[in-house]
């Protein structure tokens, strides 16, 4: 029994070979799998590392594309607002107008029988002109559809007309629905009088339509610090306009997204500030850096190229015949002959003849 037990003892003392070799080969494998884990935890901190910095850049360039393109859209927008403030409002100085506009402008609007006009550029339902000079025309017959012919032959009309009080306009373009592809502009504008009841309206004269606006972007750059341009610029919101009811011009600011109210006067004397060697009143702000520390393009870069708008005609023309007291569903219509069509006299700025009217004279 001792030499059995003895035996026994010396058999469980000794190592197995078989089993160290396992162990070894066990504590390999475990430190192998330990490094690789390490090394595949190492490469997918700096996968996940890299995925980060290349989503922020992506993130980055995104916001920065997002905030050019609504820097552009409202740069067209604002371009768009002043155009059509000067159309209503009836701009007459044409060095005004090259600075929002291509000297040969293109201008289309639906056929309005309440205005006459040339025959010969109509096409479809719509009136096309082509320069500023005739631009700045349609701008007069607006003018004066505006400014003369709401609440003519009442007592309100003439009453108005005595104490020099003028039809004031707002004119908006709506941003909600803007949009911009290039150089083109998409979106809706409206136009309201602010006074029509007091000039003899029942209520006040309000349409709506949309807006197509192409502009020249060739030289569309950002401004250096100290880039100096002529007077005069335009950069601020479309609310921005001229107010012409005293000798000179003056800038009128107002609430974002709608034009001023800019009443129809005669145009200021020789001896304004228009006519003399200082430079021209600015609408809007001065270009240079944005609110948000964005360097902003030069406005007067950008330059419309060509305007489209329509509006339901006849729903403006039924409000007209309402809100008129005095008027008939004839007298909205003008009879588009050389004989019988208002004659709108011009002569250079400042001077400006507008008569017209033989049966209401301007006064």
């Amino acid at each position: 029994m001792s030499a059995a037990s003895s035996a026994a003892g010396f058999t469980e003392g000794r190592e197995d070979p078989t089993l160290e070799e396992t162990r070894r080969r066990n504590r390999e494998h475990a430190k192998r799998t330990r490094m690789r884990k390490r090394e595949y935890v190492e490469k997918l901190e700096n996968t996940v590392k890299h995925l980060v910095e290349e989503k922020s850049r992506r993130d980055h360039s995104r916001s920065l594309e997002h905030s050019l393109q609504q820097s552009n859209l409202e740069q067209l927008r604002t371009r768009v607002a002043e155009f059509l403030q000067f159309l209503f409002t009836g701009q007459p100085a044409q060095q005004w107008w090259l600075h929002i506009a291509s000297a040969n402008v293109r201008f289309s609007s639906p056929v309005t029988p309440f205005r006459s006009h040339n025959p010969f550029s109509v096409s479809s339902g719509m009136q096309t002109v082509v320069g500023v000079v005739d631009v700045v025309k349609e701008a007069a017959s607006w003018s004066l559809f505006f400014g003369h012919w709401l609440g003519c032959d009442t007592e309100a009309w003439k009453r108005a007309r005595l104490e020099s009080q003028k039809t004031k306009l707002e004119i908006q373009v709506w941003d909600k629905d803007a949009q911009s592809s290039g150089p083109n502009f998409y979106g809706s504008f409206s136009v309201r009088t602010l006074n029509a009841r007091t000039c003899g309206c029942k209520e006040d004269i309000a349409f709506h339509g949309m807006v197509h606006a192409t502009f020249d972007m060739i030289t569309r750059a950002p401004l250096e610090s100290n880039n100096k341009q002529a007077a005069p610029k335009s950069t601020g919101a479309p609310t921005d306009v001229i107010d012409r009811t005293q000798s000179g011009f003056r800038k009128q600011p107002s609430s974002t997204g709608a034009a001023t109210p800019s009443t129809f006067s005669a145009p200021p004397s020789a001896s304004s500030n228009m006519a003399s060697d200082t430079p021209l009143p600015q609408i809007g702000t001065v270009p240079g850096l944005s609110a948000n520390g964005r360097e902003r393009a030069s406005p007067t870069d950008v330059r419309v190229t060509s305007l489209e708008i329509v509006f339901d005609v006849m729903s403006l023309m039924q409000h007209l015949v309402w809100a008129n007291p005095a008027s008939s569903p004839q007298q909205l219509y003008v009879p588009n002959t050389r004989s019988a069509v208002t004659n709108v006299s011009w002569s250079q700025f400042p001077i400006l003849v507008m008569d017209v009217n033989q049966r209401h004279p301007s006064p």
